[in-house]
């Protein structure tokens, strides 16, 4: 029963970290705060955390969510969501 506690715990922490990243830097670099490449960084943190979700600790979660919404948040500029998600799967 941890194993699966500390599974959904990572999950979480980094989906949400990685929307956030996302949704934060496009603030701070004058973009309006959209859904489309919020929705892309919880898309890229959530395939970043699927391997180690179960052996790493929430604050490297959160840390693995945030190194993958930045590099989502970097590269989405105005292209199709499908070219944004290149990031997800690289």
């Amino acid at each position: 029963m941890l194993t699966a506690s500390r599974v959904a715990v990572n999950t979480t922490l980094s989906a949400a970290t990685g929307g956030l990243t996302v949704l934060f830097l496009s603030l701070f670099l004058g973009r309006p705060g959209d859904i489309g490449p919020m929705l892309n960084g919880i898309l890229t943190a959530l395939v970043a955390i699927t391997s180690p979700c179960a052996m790493c600790l929430p604050y490297a979660a959160v840390i693995i969510g945030m190194v993958c919404g930045g590099c989502e948040g970097c590269t989405a500029t105005h292209t199709p969501t499908a070219t944004c998600c290149c990031a997800a799967h690289v």
